[in-house]
C-alpha cells in the first residue's frame, strides 16, 4: 500500500516498486500522485472528465464531452508528460501503449484521430497511476478474451464495408 505524507500530500511509491526516490520522480504515477501536482490531477483532469462522462444525455452533452476528452489528454501531456515505456512500470501499461500505436498505425480517419488518442492516452495514464482503474481495465480485457474464445465476441476478418476507407486493411486480423 503506498504511504501518504502530510503535510506536503505526497504520495510515495519508492517503498512499492523498490526504487530510490531519484528514480521513483521519473516515474509518470510519481509526478501524477504527488504534490503538487496531485491536487490539480484531482480538480482539473479527473473531475471534469467524470462530470462530463455523467452528464452525457444529448447530442449536445457528446460534443462537450469529445471537447473534455481531448483538454484532459491535453492537460495531462501539458503538466504531467507522456506515459511511456521509460517512465511506467506495469506491463499492462506497456501493452496498452503497443495497442495504442497498433491501432493509430491502421486506423486513419482524420476527424476522430485526436479524439481516438485521447481516449488512450487518458485510459493509458488512468492505467499507470491508479490501481483502481487498473484493475477495471485488466478485468474487461479478461472478460473479452473470454468471450472471443468461447465464441461470445465476434471475430472480425475484414472491416464492415462502411469502416473500410478509415482501417488499412492489410494488418487488420
Amino acid at each position: 500500500m503506498m504511504n501518504v505524507y502530510p503535510p506536503t500530500n505526497r504520495i510515495d511509491a519508492t517503498a512499492f516498486f523498490g526504487q530510490s526516490d531519484a528514480c521513483q520522480e521519473k516515474l509518470f504515477q510519481h509526478r501524477m500522485l504527488a504534490h503538487p501536482l496531485r491536487q490539480y490531477v484531482i480538480e482539473k483532469i479527473k473531475d471534469p472528465l467524470r462530470v462530463a462522462l455523467l452528464k452525457v444525455d444529448s447530442f449536445w452533452s457528446l460534443i462537450v464531452l469529445f471537447l473534455v476528452v481531448l483538454q484532459t489528454s491535453w492537460r495531462i501531456k501539458d503538466k504531467v508528460g507522456k506515459v511511456t515505456k521509460e517512465n511506467s512500470v506495469y506491463v499492462s501499461t506497456h501493452r496498452l501503449i503497443e495497442h495504442k500505436e497498433r491501432f493509430i498505425r491502421l486506423h486513419h480517419h482524420g476527424a476522430r484521430k485526436k479524439m481516438i488518442e485521447a481516449a488512450f492516452d487518458i485510459v493509458i495514464a488512468e492505467n499507470e497511476h491508479d490501481p483502481y482503474y487498473q484493475f477495471i481495465i485488466s478485468d474487461e480485457a479478461e472478460q473479452i478474451t473470454k468471450d472471443i474464445n468461447s465464441g461470445g465476441w465476434p471475430k472480425f476478418g475484414e472491416p464492415p464495408k462502411d469502416l473500410k476507407p478509415y482501417w488499412i486493411n492489410e494488418e487488420v486480423t
